[in-house]
């Protein structure tokens, strides 16, 4: 049965003007509170944190030296439960088992994930370390990425760039495939705002940069908005720093349980321009899909850059074992005016893909940057057609010395040590990491663009 849409908001005509065309636009971002997923438990509906609280209570309540205060422990704190329970010996890897078995016996609901998933929200923020968002998200289009911060990892600057055709789902909170990231507990919570706060680990700067564009929405959904750890959030996230005052509204979904009280109303809609609204969040969801789609046909898309008909064609050649570094440097390129051809999303179905990729090197891009790692010093002459690649890119290359234009440029991924020699004449450009992983800094993506637009110059 559909939702009873008479039931669900308060928005007002005028917000919708504002809402329904950013996300057609793909300028919209979406941020999932804990209280978004719900679902049955034992025959009883609840939000999902809640209810794996329940769950670890009763974990607890079996366990072989059950916790003095079981009794005091409220489902509805589920910080206090997950700390009880590592007070209890629990690590993170016996929490991510019990995640597992919970959602095991944990029957979702699906239609305020699936009418949001219709809606291809090109950045998905979720405060879940489950993955029911992603699932959800990823069934309605498979070319969905899903990214993790973890707050007791590496640095990690950048994300693949979120897009309609191609959305993020950034667990804020870690993720249960990565259980040392979770941020389960009340400790875990305070630790992850002074990580953030402190950017060690930075959160993914095409993260951070979305949530500041003056040009995008915000729509937060699911979260107890009254709650000190949702203003602690908005802050980190550095959207209430000096005086900035988007142009766009933003929209924040409200518990009717808990309400945010006038004063905050005012200050957040004053400040930061996000308005409130109460209701049924599936029939929001719903009225929300079914608006969307009766104008998207009508509405110009912004998730992609637009390059200039001039921009430079870049090819970028990698072992398959660095694809993500990959993706990382085409989104990169084409957020900064170059047009990148990567072999994932420039052959199409039905084309000879060895026959297109020669030709490509050889007649259609301008440059050829081969990314260096491990990964590619370990391939064999024979094994790998990347090194098929890189002959036709030196080919080519001499074409272009004796008039001093660059076309090969090897970018180095990890320590220079696996540096290929056939390459060492040539100038590389290094986007390696202090800690030497092969995830391409921000630092040497921008090094890479500049070599090449001044080149082209």
């Amino acid at each position: 049965m559909e939702p009873d849409s008479g039931k669900f908001t308060t928005l007002r005509d005028d917000d919708w003007a504002s809402l329904v065309p950013a996300v057609a636009e793909g300028s919209c971002v979406l941020l999932l509170g804990p209280g978004t997923v719900t679902g049955t438990l034992g025959g009883e509906s609840l939000p999902a944190h809640i209810a794996f609280a329940t769950f670890a209570k009763e974990k607890l309540a079996d366990s072989e030296k059950p916790p003095p205060e079981l009794e005091l422990l409220d489902p509805a704190r589920p910080g206090s439960i997950a700390q009880a329970a590592i007070a209890r010996g629990a690590d993170l890897y016996t929490l991510g088992r019990w995640i597992h078995e919970f959602y095991n016996s944990f029957e979702v609901d699906r239609p305020v994930l699936d009418d949001l998933a219709a809606l291809s929200f090109p950045l998905t923020i979720n405060t879940s370390p489950g993955t029911s968002v992603y699932d959800a998200f990823a069934e309605a289009n498979p070319g969905t990425h899903k990214e993790h911060y973890n707050a007791y990892g590496r640095e990690d600057k950048l994300m693949p760039t979120p897009t309609k055709a191609a959305p993020v789902v950034y667990h804020l909170f870690g993720i249960v495939d990565q259980p040392n990231s979770m941020i389960l507990s009340d400790n875990d919570q305070l630790n992850f705002f002074v990580k953030v706060a402190k950017g060690a680990p930075k959160l993914p700067v095409n993260l951070t940069s979305s949530m500041r564009d003056d040009d995008h929405t915000l729509l937060f959904l699911g979260f107890d908005l009254a709650d000190w750890q949702f203003r602690l959030l908005l802050h980190v996230l550095a959207l209430s720093e000096g005086d900035r005052r988007p142009r766009m509204n933003s929209f924040a979904y409200d518990l009717e349980a808990d309400p945010v009280d006038p004063v905050t109303a005012d200050f957040y809609r004053s400040t930061q321009k996000i308005h409130f609204f109460r209701g049924e969040l599936p029939g929001f969801a719903h009225e929300l899909r079914r608006r969307v789609e009766s104008v998207s046909q009508d509405t110009p898309s912004r998730e992609e850059p637009r390059l200039a008909p001039a921009a430079p064609t870049v090819f970028i050649s990698y072992a398959s074992e660095d694809r993500e570094a990959a993706e990382r440097v085409a989104a990169y390129f084409l957020d900064h005016g170059i047009r990148p051809w990567l072999d994932k999303h420039d052959l199409e179905g039905g084309v000879r893909w060895d026959a297109r990729i020669q030709r490509a090197i050889a007649e259609d891009v301008d440059y050829v940057v081969v990314l260096q790692s491990s990964s590619l010093l370990s391939k064999s002459e024979r094994e790998s057609y990347v090194n098929l690649e890189i002959r036709l890119a030196k080919q080519r290359e001499l074409k272009y010395g004796p008039r001093g234009k660059k076309f090969l440029i090897p970018a180095l991924l990890e320590g220079r040590d696996v540096m290929r020699e056939d390459l060492r004449e040539w100038q590389t450009v290094d986007l390696t990491t202090p800690d030497g992983l092969n995830a391409p800094t921000l630092e040497g993506l921008s090094a890479l663009v500049r070599t090449i637009k001044r080149d082209r110059e």
